[in-house]
């Protein structure tokens, strides 16, 4: 067998085996805990999915002494493309976790997302010398990705922190989808 077909050979495999994968991270413990801290139940999707509803939500966050978080819901739109693929379940506090439940509140699907609303940048002061600055806007929109098999009723957006070296995941907002997100 020449290199090429042996190339074109591993290649088919790869390509197979990838198309099976779940369209999130196949397990990740630390999160599942956190999510389980929570009071939530998971029952992620398993399979693959061939379509998606992209749900667009609206983030407004009030400020005062504790900053508060509201979820409008904007839009749902189906899709026949799959949702993205989660390559790492990877957090930092830059992260929002995205999770989504179906009627019977069970965890269905949850996306890892760089938050929207913070904005960085480095300014100088009067000698010149840059100084890190970050804020949080105040209005932002957000685009979820899930599988068109999950009958979303709930979205829920939370917030990690690593207090004592263990992950917590403090929620920010939540959002019930009319008509179970298909619209």
């Amino acid at each position: 067998m020449s290199s090429t077909m042996k190339t074109a050979a591993l290649l088919l495999v790869l390509v197979s085996a990838c198309s099976c994968l779940p369209a999130q991270p196949a397990r990740h413990p630390a999160l599942e805990e956190a999510l389980r801290k929570n009071g939530l139940r998971l029952r992620p999707v398993d399979e693959r999915a061939g379509a998606s509803q992209e749900i667009r939500v609206r983030l407004t966050t009030a400020q005062g002494a504790a900053p508060r978080v509201t979820a409008q819901h904007l839009q749902t739109v189906r899709r026949a493309d799959p949702p993205p693929r989660q390559r790492s379940a990877e957090m930092t506090s830059d992260h929002l976790l995205v999770v989504v439940l179906d009627s019977r509140q069970e965890v269905r699907y949850w996306q890892i997302v760089i938050d929207p609303r913070l904005v960085r940048g480095e300014f100088p002061d009067a000698n010149g010398n840059l100084h890190g600055t970050q804020f949080l806007r105040p209005y932002v929109e957000l685009n979820v990705s899930i599988p068109d098999s999950i009958d979303a009723a709930e979205v829920r957006i939370l917030a990690p922190t690593w207090p004592d070296g263990g992950l917590v995941l403090t929620p920010l907002a939540a959002l019930k989808l009319t008509g179970g997100g298909r619209q």
